[in-house]
């Protein structure tokens, strides 16, 4: 599979250039997906023939459950290839961010499973306009596309945009995000149109990857609410975009299903065997885990540091750990009062920001120079011995709506201080309603710091309770008798018992791993698979034979008996 996105200055034609190459593509047997990311939703429009689909975002705001038949159309051509119609939406006009708009559609379309459910050839993001913002870019990013394709035409405003959106992509490549794939030239018949798109090329050190010449043959298939590779398919610019089509899939090593004798199609192989493309990386990462929840999403407003037990709370258990919060000083005062009543100050810092930073757009920067200026003043003051093992770092709201790259901030917080272990917290009441809660992303981010030894020592292990096991408690006597008859020890037991990062390291060695919290047991289960354990959610119990089951369901995991337990 590969993945691409198409950007250039509005109205230069990248949503006609997309769907007609999907088109071309579906017609030599592919499975193409294409991606509208415009609040206008008209990206699939003269592929579906004018039939209206609803978007993703206006499946959102109705807060109603809806699956991916609700929001994609599926148009079939003759020779069992067939095009996947999706489109973001945004904000009513007037209102909102499109650039959110445009990230969160792409998030439920992930979270929904759109690439397991219909298995794409190719992938096409349609994106409105020029790059803007963080939302706008995120198709560059996330994993979303491997490659990026700007349209241009010779006018000085599209060059100009092409140029932005070139130094844009660069910036991200280098980071480790999409390519810039090349110039996809739309004439429009201005003096010396090539020769500046050559230059341009030349200066942003791609190439032209294909000319689409200027017809009224498409405002013809338009009108017939066609494209225009399916209204002429004879027509000369109908066999440039099949030809510009051909010079992708060339670019990528798409290879196009073989025909049978019978005229039938047949894939003998993978259709897309890309060179240099990053496979599908199979684990889950955090924004696209699913916990059940246990209420219906309403009006309701559960921030996550103004609670009797909450987020600082949870980050202090880490041993030889800092807590870094980058926030305004209006978000700041839950936290550092936590902090205070807690007598941790001493293991709390803020980077304040302000309005001012995120119209700048340097918001990763941000992040990371005050971050990293927070641990240098800590290194002149303490000296090497007082440097924190583990550093939470928690990014807000304001990161989240400009979709700032903190993939790449971590990634350059790890080259600077190699001696830290980073984690990633958040303090965003938005992310109440999808997906894990920052309460939530915060037990499992304490979680996935463990790594696998490559010796286990046995035992049990408690994970992501936030108050440490009663030393009379049933449990305990059952984790003790269990010690005593495989020989194991299960100290420490818990984070609660650990007074270094190391100590806390070595629970990763232990066969079971159990918790008491519902709100870690999703990240429990998943830690015990990564680390080859048993998991075991012990959920709290009211009712006497309730609480004799889970007794004899922690005895039959621990291996022993409630008599040997002395219970």
């Amino acid at each position: 599979m590969i993945r691409l996105a198409f950007y250039g200055k509005g109205g230069i034609g990248k949503s006609t250039t997309a769907a007609n190459l999907a088109v071309c593509w579906a017609e030599r047997g592919l499975t193409v997906l294409q991606v509208g990311c415009d609040p206008k939703a008209d990206s699939t429009f003269y592929i579906r023939g004018g039939k209206e689909i609803p978007t993703v975002m206006e499946k959102v705001r109705s807060r109603e459950p809806f699956t991916l038949d609700d929001v994609v159309f599926v148009k079939n051509t003759d020779n069992g290839g067939r095009i996947i119609c999706a489109e973001a939406g945004g904000p009513h006009p007037g209102r909102g961010c499109a650039g959110r708009g445009i990230m969160k559609a792409l998030e439920v379309l992930r979270e929904k499973g759109i690439l397991t459910e219909y298995e794409p050839d190719i992938v096409l993001y349609d994106i409105l306009g020029d790059v803007v913002c963080g939302g706008f870019a995120m198709p560059m990013r996330e994993g979303y596309a491997d490659s990026v394709f700007v349209v241009t035409s010779g006018e000085n405003m599209s060059i100009y945009a092409a140029a932005n959106i070139g130094l844009a992509v660069e910036e991200y490549r280098e980071r480790g995000y999409a390519e810039l794939g090349g110039l996809i030239l739309n004439e429009r018949n201005v003096k010396r149109e090539k020769q500046k798109v050559r230059e341009l090329a030349q200066d942003l050190g791609t190439e032209i990857r294909g000319t689409i010449m200027r017809s009224e043959l498409v405002q013809e298939a338009e009108e017939r609410r066609q494209t225009v590779a399916e209204a002429f398919p004879e027509s000369e610019i109908a066999g440039q975009y099949r030809k510009l089509a051909d010079s992708i899939a060339e670019r990528y090593s798409v290879r196009y299903p073989v025909k049978r004798e019978n005229g039938e199609g047949s894939k003998t192989q993978s259709s897309c065997e890309s060179q240099g493309i990053r496979e599908q990386d199979s684990r889950i990462p955090v924004g696209s885990a699913s916990f059940p929840a246990p209420f219906k999403a309403g009006l309701e407003f559960n921030p996550p540091v103004h609670e009797t037990w909450n987020i600082v709370h949870i980050g202090m258990l880490m041993p030889e750990s800092h807590q870094i919060y980058i926030c305004s000083d209006n978000c700041m005062r839950g936290v550092v009062m936590t902090a205070a009543e807690m007598n941790a100050l001493d293991r709390f810092s803020c980077v304040v920001l302000e309005e001012a930073d995120m119209h700048a757009g340097n918001l990763e920067e941000i992040t990371l120079e005050g971050v990293s200026d927070v641990l240098r003043k800590i290194r002149r003051t303490k000296g090497e011995e007082g440097m924190p093992r583990a550093v939470i770092v928690f990014p807000v709201c304001l990161h989240h709506f400009v979709g700032c790259d903190l993939r790449y901030v971590y990634g350059e917080l790890e080259k600077r201080f190699p001696d830290i272990t980073f984690l990633r917290g958040w303090m965003d009441p938005i992310m109440q309603k999808t997906g894990p809660t920052p309460d939530q992303k915060l037990r499992k981010a304490m979680m996935d710091i463990l790594e696998r030894p490559s010796v286990k020592t046995g035992g049990t292990a408690l994970l992501g309770d936030i108050y440490p096991l009663d030393p009379e408690s049933e449990l305990m006597k059952l984790i003790k008798a269990s010690d005593r008859k495989k020989g194991t020890v299960s100290l420490p037991l818990q984070i609660q018992d650990c007074p270094a990062l190391s100590d806390y390291g070595s629970l990763a060695s232990r066969d079971i791993l159990i918790t008491r919290s519902y709100l870690a047991s999703g990240s429990v289960r998943q830690t015990a698979r990564r680390l080859g354990a048993e998991g075991l959610y012990l959920p709290a119990a009211m009712g006497y034979e309730e609480i004799g089951g889970l007794i004899r369901k922690a005895a039959k995991a621990l291996g022993v008996t409630c008599e040997e337990a002395g219970i």
